[in-house]
């Protein structure tokens, strides 16, 4: 109640002796955004005061201009810190392979590839097992992991870490580029 009539009072004052509201009332509008992992602080410029003692209809929040400068401010910023994600979650996504591949390697011994993407396989599979990436950003990302002894591998689909990687023995003939892998 003490300060609906402080509100009131200081109204009354300022309408009565066309008092100019301090500048203070005058400021940036600070919003965060945030996701699964991290935050942006987005400040949002007010070019007018909130509250216009004269106004006849209401207060002023500013014009559409303002507003149409404001929203895009805030979609540029929502849009770069989605792609910060969506490149980290990349790289993070390759890390995940070399590391599978190494692991599997280094306990089995054998030949190993891991593929998200389409593939065609002819040999003597030792196992074939399927495991996920848990992505930061979109849905998760299923891999086949083989670990072979000899056999024909090739990738029919997109390449980079992301999507597959492999350690073969110094027998293998591997054509990266092809993706394309012979062991004998």
């Amino acid at each position: 109640m003490r300060f609906s009539t402080c509100v009131l009072s200081y109204s009354l004052l300022t309408a009565a002796w066309g008092i100019a509201l301090p500048e203070a009332l005058k400021r940036d509008v600070s919003l965060t955004v945030h996701t699964d992992n991290e935050t942006a602080q987005i400040s949002v410029p007010t070019t007018s005061t909130v509250v216009t003692p004269n106004a006849v209809n209401g207060p002023a929040i500013g014009n559409g201009a303002d507003v149409a400068g404001a929203v895009a401010d805030i979609v540029d910023k929502v849009v770069n810190l989605i792609q910060k994600l969506v490149d980290n979650d990349i790289k993070r996504r390759q890390t995940f392979t070399q590391n599978v591949v190494a692991r599997a390697r280094q306990e089995t011994g054998l030949n190993v590839i891991m593929s998200n993407v389409g593939y065609t396989f002819d040999g003597t599979v030792v196992s074939r097992t399927s495991t996920k990436y848990k992505a930061k950003v979109g849905s998760d990302v299923s891999f086949d992991v083989i670990t072979f002894e000899s056999g024909t591998f090739d990738l029919k689909g997109d390449g980079g870490f992301q999507n597959w990687a492999f350690i073969v023995s110094t027998t293998c003939q591997a054509d990266a580029k092809a993706k394309h892998i012979r062991c004998p």
